[in-house]
C-alpha cells in the first residue's frame, strides 16, 4: 500500500491487487480500515471495488495509520501492513510553526547574550573591587 495526492485534508490510498492463489478465491471487494493515530479513532470504508480510494475530511497535520484487506464469499482475509502518513499542515499552521521556530531562536539567542552580558559585569566588577582595594591599601 502506498499514498499519493497527500494534501492537508485527503489523501488517496493505492495498493497492489492480490492473485487468486494468495487470497482464497475472487474478492468481492476490499476494506480499507484509516485510523487517526493522535485521536486512537478509525473509520473503515467498505465495498471498495478498485485498488485505488481517494479519503477527504481528513484533519490537517494528523498522523494516521492505514491498512486494506479483501473480502470474498469465503470470508475476510489479513490486513495489510500499515501505512503510515501525515497530512500536510495548512498554511497556518505552516506559518505558526515558523513563528514558533523563530520566536525560540530569538529566545535562545538573547539567554546567550544575557549570559555574555553577567559575564562582562561580574569581571568589572571584580575589576572594580581589586581597584578600590589596591587604593586603600596605598593610602
Amino acid at each position: 500500500m502506498r499514498h499519493t495526492n497527500l494534501s492537508a485534508d485527503a489523501v488517496q490510498l493505492v495498493w497492489d491487487e492480490l492473485t487468486c492463489a494468495h487470497r482464497g478465491g475472487i474478492e468481492a471487494y476490499y476494506e480499507v480500515r484509516l485510523d487517526d493515530v493522535d485521536e486512537r479513532s478509525g473509520v473503515i470504508v467498505d465495498h471498495v471495488t478498485s485498488t485505488t480510494v481517494h479519503i477527504s475530511v481528513l484533519t490537517p497535520y494528523r498522523r494516521y495509520a492505514a491498512r486494506v484487506r479483501y473480502v470474498n464469499r469465503i470470508g475476510v482475509g489479513p490486513y495489510s501492513q500499515q501505512l503510515l502518513f501525515t497530512t500536510l499542515p495548512t498554511g497556518n499552521v505552516a506559518l505558526a510553526m515558523m513563528m514558533l521556530i523563530l520566536l525560540l531562536l530569538l529566545l535562545i539567542i538573547i539567554i546567550i547574550l544575557y549570559r555574555e552580558f553577567c559575564d562582562l559585569v561580574d569581571v568589572c566588577c571584580h575589576m572594580q573591587f581589586n581597584n578600590n582595594n589596591l587604593k586603600k591599601q596605598k593610602v
